[in-house]
């Protein structure tokens, strides 16, 4: 699927890396702008 910065305007993308001792959180804007970056330990309640 494409689509174009006039359809979408304020799109935003994330991605997430699963690890085994901690995860990864990034959230970047339709410029490739990163907007939120955390990490997450990995627990029994995260």
């Amino acid at each position: 699927m494409v689509t174009t910065e006039a359809e979408h305007p304020h799109a935003m993308f994330a991605g997430i890396d699963w690890g085994g001792t901690h995860h990864q959180i990034c959230v970047v804007d339709h410029t490739g702008t990163i907007q939120v970056q955390r990490r997450i330990e990995h627990t029994v309640t995260s």
